[in-house]
């Protein structure tokens, strides 16, 4: 990047030079006499009274300033910080027909722009016309890492930030969720607390299904005796199972 900066500096102050051999050494730069032909159009409607030796007084309707030749001053100012002249100005010099140009600050003559780019910058060999040492090459600096998290958000200029935009959300309409079923579920799983009692006397969970007494595979819970004696396990088709051990009216075992 450097060398870049180098041959657009060079080209630049080359290019700089020819611009201003053509002008003349004690006269203004042509930037300075457009400035001041925009000047002579505009104090036209400006009133000039003479109020002592070279110093007047130029009236504008309510607004009136105070020009001095003889000091090149203004009370407006400008005159002062700029060093070409204020309208004001240009209408005293204009009033005693005088060339404005001949009051303008000799830093806008042309010798003195040929004077600041009298000295040119000089070509410079490549890399391969270097003559080798004997020293090390020098070596990029070591990454470290830094502290923190990174930032990945760029740092926003001063005239950038403002206050954070946030939306309201009063009045709006919050819905409740439902699960995939269509239930509105109890918890993170939906499932109901254990040891469920049904009208029938089972145990068993309240199953994903939401169908008391039957769990995550259907079944209720063992050692469940149903209205006819039978003791088993509730099946998966949903019927009742018969148990391994049938007590009939007697109160004999009989192995089913």
């Amino acid at each position: 990047m450097l060398e870049e900066i180098r041959l657009y500096v060079m080209e630049r102050q080359f290019n700089l030079t020819i611009k201003g051999c053509s002008w003349p050494d004690y006269k203004p730069c042509p930037v300075i006499i457009i400035l001041l032909n925009q000047l002579k159009r505009a104090q036209r409607y400006r009133q000039v009274l003479p109020t002592g030796l070279n110093q007047f007084e130029t009236r504008n309707l309510a607004e009136s300033y105070v020009v001095d030749i003889d000091k090149k001053t203004c009370s407006c100012r400008v005159w002062q910080l700029n060093g070409y002249g204020c309208v004001h100005s240009v209408a005293t010099i204009s009033y005693l027909n005088s060339d404005v140009g001949n009051y303008v600050d000799p830093m806008y003559y042309g010798a003195i722009y040929k004077n600041t780019y009298k000295y040119p910058m000089c070509g410079m060999n490549g890399s391969n016309m270097w003559s080798s040492t004997k020293f090390i090459a020098p070596l990029p600096p070591l990454k470290r890492k830094m502290q923190g998290r990174p930032k990945v958000n760029r740092r926003k200029d001063a005239s950038e930030r403002g206050a954070r935009h946030t939306v309201s959300k009063v009045g709006k309409k919050v819905k409740k969720r439902k699960r995939a079923d269509g239930n509105d579920g109890e918890g993170s799983s939906g499932k109901k607390a254990m040891d469920v009692t049904d009208e029938q006397g089972t145990r068993g969970n309240k199953g994903s299904n939401g169908n008391d007494g039957e769990g995550s595979s259907g079944k209720k819970a063992i050692d469940v005796t149903d209205e006819q004696g039978t003791m088993g396990n509730k099946g998966n088709n949903g019927d009742d199972g018969k148990g391994r051990t049938i007590m009939d009216v007697h109160g004999i075992g009989v192995h089913s």
